[in-house]
């Protein structure tokens, strides 16, 4: 105690100043450098990897900002002592945290693999939503319902991914079914113009109407259509009222399930 008494008594009110401007001009150069840097890379590397890279700079330069602010308060014969104890401690901490430790190398793997990127539609697990964050210890999702979830990435390197943005385009699959009675190809001619009739199905893949099976009630009719990725699902929702539409302009009946019920001897009946 005394020792810590007269070290510090040693120091005078400059110093402190001192110490204290380098750490707040520390951190604000840390912010901008790590602003400047994203915007230098960004469109040149992936969402993920920016964020990445502009968490490293920032702590980089903070960290060289506390060690000169130690410096001025004349410490610097007791920072190989704290490197040495802290790297101590960092040893025990990660065998004591194997989750941790797993989950940061994880994260290295998929900023590396790349599976998904920060802004695109993804299911993982059983959670689908859009990426908002990918750390060094977990990637964040916002379900379609707005919900909050966050997945530790050992968990997310060893699951499942459904990148539902990772191409351009994404196939569309809808099947509509209609009485047994109707044509069929007339059925298929009429949805055919009406789903080329949107403006975001693309002509290449081209569409594909056809006849998929004979069901209980109804013959259904497949509609294999390409649209443009980040709107598929707006696309899906335009493409089923316009079928619908259609089939009832031209007349054309779409059932609800129902039963024939066939009688071995005919049926008598009875007045009373």
């Amino acid at each position: 105690m005394f020792q810590l008494q007269e070290y510090f008594g040693s120091l005078t009110i400059i110093d402190f100043i001192a110490a204290f401007l380098y750490i707040m001009l520390g951190f604000v150069i840390a912010k901008l450098t790590a602003r400047y840097a994203s915007r230098i890379l960004k469109g040149k590397v992936p969402q993920h990897l920016l964020a990445f890279t502009s968490k490293v700079v920032f702590y980089m330069i903070f960290l060289i900002s506390v060690i000169l602010a130690l410096i001025v308060l004349g410490a610097e014969k007791y920072i190989a002592g704290i490197l040495v104890t802290g790297g101590v401690v960092g040893v025990i901490l990660g065998f004591a945290s194997e989750k941790a430790v797993s989950n940061f190398i994880s994260g290295i793997f998929l900023l590396v693999d790349r599976p998904l990127n920060i802004g695109e539609p993804v299911k993982i697990k059983n959670e689908a939503g859009t990426v908002t964050d990918i750390s060094f210890l977990s990637t964040k999702i916002k379900t379609w319902d707005g919900r909050y979830v966050r997945f530790p990435n050992s968990e997310v390197f060893n699951a499942t991914i459904t990148n539902y943005g990772k191409y351009v385009a994404r196939r569309l699959d809808i099947t509509v079914g209609v009485a047994y009675k109707e044509d069929p190809y007339k059925i298929v001619e009429t949805v055919k113009k009406a789903v080329e009739e949107h403006p975001y199905v693309l002509a290449e893949p081209e569409p594909e109407i056809f006849v998929e099976s004979l069901g209980e009630s109804s013959v259904n009719i497949a509609i294999r259509v390409w649209v443009p990725s980040p709107i598929w699902f707006k696309v899906r929702k335009e493409i089923v009222s316009i079928v619908k539409n259609k089939l009832e302009r031209e007349g054309i009946e779409i059932p609800f399930p129902q039963i024939v019920v066939w009688f071995r001897t005919p049926l008598e009946l009875k007045q009373g």
